[in-house]
């Protein structure tokens, strides 16, 4: 498990924070920022299931706090896709924050594994 956290960390650190959108005031409009932000998650998303498709032996997951928001979205399930897809043995990611700092979008993940009888229980640090 510990060789796993620092092969993300390179990982996202070459290629997926390079892809970051620009700064807001280069921006023309919110519906411009709104546009490049999809496309950003899009592509993260798209990176990010592949890192983990390395890893679908891993029944525990430590999540960084700093890739919150980037893993929940990464794990979402759209039209078509399997909730174990992804991870398909993880039954307990463990993330290094308040239960306050985990976002929402870990919900929809929990629920569609759930719905097919393969339970996720997310831990937090107290």
């Amino acid at each position: 498990m510990t060789a796993v956290l620092p092969k993300i960390e390179s990982y996202m650190s070459q290629d997926a924070r390079a892809a970051r959108p620009p700064p807001d005031h280069r921006l023309a409009s919110d519906d411009a920022k709104s546009r490049v932000t999809a496309l950003y998650n899009q592509a993260a998303r798209i990176q990010w299931r592949e890192v983990l498709k390395s890893f679908n032996n891993v029944k525990t997951l430590r999540l960084p706090k700093a890739f919150l928001w980037e893993l929940s979205l990464s794990l979402q399930v759209y039209d078509g896709e399997s909730p174990m897809e992804v991870l398909p043995e993880l039954k307990e990611p463990r993330c290094n924050a308040s239960e306050d700092d985990v976002p929402d979008t870990f919900d929809a993940f929990l629920e569609a594994r759930e719905d097919v009888s393969f339970p996720v229980r997310l831990l937090w640090r107290a």
